[in-house]
C-alpha cells in the first residue's frame, strides 16, 4: 500500500542543513522549527525517484516532465487510511504554487521511518479534497488545523509508481 522507508542518517545531516540554511520562512506555523520535516520528506523521495530535489518554491522534483511538490507530516503514530493528507490553502490560491502534483509523505517523530502515502494530481487533489478551516479539529489526525487547509484522505491517495 505505501512505500515503507528507513531514514538513514546521511538523509537526516542533509534534511538539518538545508532545515537550518532555510531558517524561518514568511508564514511559518512553526516559524523554521518544522523545515526539517519537510525536507526528511524531500529527502526519502530523492532516494526512492533517484535524483535530488529541485529546490525551488514552486516544486521540488520534476520526473518525466512533471512538476511535484512533496508534502510531509509527522505523526505520533504509524499513518492509518482515514488520516489525511492536506496542503495549505495559501499555496494554491495567494501563492499559486506551479508543481502538477503531489507527493505525501509521512514521518515519525524521531526521523527514523518515512511512509511514502502516494501521489495526486493537482487537479485530481483539488477535486477530492475537503475545506479544513483553520481552528478546526480533525478527528481523524486528532490533530486541530493551524491554517486553512485543503485535506483528503490517505486511502484516495494513488501508489506512487516509479
Amino acid at each position: 500500500m505505501w512505500i515503507e522507508v528507513d531514514i538513514t542518517a546521511d538523509m537526516r545531516v542533509r534534511a538539518e542543513t538545508r532545515a537550518k540554511a532555510m531558517g524561518a520562512i514568511n508564514h511559518s506555523i512553526l516559524k523554521g522549527k518544522g523545515n526539517i520535516t519537510g525536507f526528511i520528506g524531500e529527502e526519502v523521495v530523492a532516494h526512492l525517484l533517484g535524483i535530488p530535489p529541485s529546490d525551488t518554491f514552486d516544486y521540488d522534483f520534476v520526473k518525466n516532465g512533471v512538476k511535484f511538490d512533496v508534502k510531509t507530516k509527522w505523526r505520533n503514530v504509524p499513518p492509518q487510511p482515514h488520516y489525511t493528507c492536506s496542503v495549505e490553502q495559501r499555496q494554491i490560491h495567494i501563492h499559486k504554487q506551479d508543481c502538477h502534483a503531489y507527493i505525501f509523505v509521512s514521518t515519525d517523530k524521531s526521523y527514523t521511518k518515512a511512509w511514502v502515502i502516494g501521489v495526486l494530481s493537482k487537479q485530481e487533489f483539488l477535486k477530492l479534497a475537503d475545506t479544513v478551516p483553520e481552528g478546526t479539529f480533525d478527528p481523524a489526525n486528532q490533530w486541530s488545523c493551524s491554517r486553512d487547509c485543503f485535506s483528503v484522505r490517505m486511502d484516495e491517495v494513488r501508489p506512487l509508481h516509479f
